[in-house]
């Protein structure tokens, strides 16, 4: 009876268990302007999954392995902080909180974009005067993988004085200066990693 006790429990947690969205979909995060956004993740099998983004939703199922995605409707740019809403079919929905629209860019490389602000000429002037809080950053751990992985671990950091050391140095020059002109949020996703060959970035079906 006492085992039956406990595992009763565990069960009804897994029932409610909360949708997971794939790592690049955190607070912070900056969403990509004019143009269908994708987001993903997983749930139970089966599981019926809203997202709620500026006033729309979008509902699908997931799938017999528990994947799971919608498409967002291309936005125009904002600056304004909003609330991206993930819920499943029970319990509470999954809130991220501070999401901008604006432009997002890939930074892909070796050591060149791996390279940081720290490291850059002028470097206590340039991080000293870098204060973007609408620029931010997802830095991709450098991980290897044989096959295409559906999510990653990382998180977005908002560019300040006390975060932009770490950035990409490429990324966060070419970021600003964007920023500069056209006044609007940009995310850079950094996914580097130093000394690899131009074989490793390519799929073994390409090779």
């Amino acid at each position: 009876m006492k085992f039956l006790l406990l595992i009763l429990p565990l069960l009804a947690a897994s029932a409610t268990a909360k949708p997971v969205p794939a790592g690049l979909f955190a607070d912070h995060a900056i969403l990509q302007r004019n143009r269908p956004v994708p987001v993903w993740g997983t749930a139970d099998p089966g599981e019926d999954v809203t997202v709620a983004f500026a006033g729309k939703s979008h509902t699908t199922k997931a799938d017999s392995k528990g994947r799971w995605q919608v498409q967002l409707d291309p936005m125009p740019s904002s600056s304004e902080p909003k609330e991206l809403s993930i819920r499943g079919a029970a319990g509470e929905p999954v809130l991220l909180k501070d999401i901008l629209v604006g432009e997002v860019w890939i930074a892909s490389g070796q050591s060149n974009m791996q390279f940081s602000v720290g490291g850059c000429v002028n470097a206590p002037v340039e991080i000293a005067a870098a204060n973007f809080p609408q620029i931010r950053q997802f830095s991709v751990p450098p991980k290897g993988s044989l096959a295409p992985l559906d999510s990653v671990q990382g998180n977005w950091a908002i560019c300040s004085p006390n975060t932009v050391g770490d950035f990409s140095g490429v990324g966060y020059f070419f970021a600003r200066d964007l920023y500069q002109k056209l006044g609007i949020p940009v995310g850079i996703i950094k996914s580097s990693y130093g000394g690899t060959p131009a074989e490793a970035w390519t799929s073994r079906q390409a090779l």
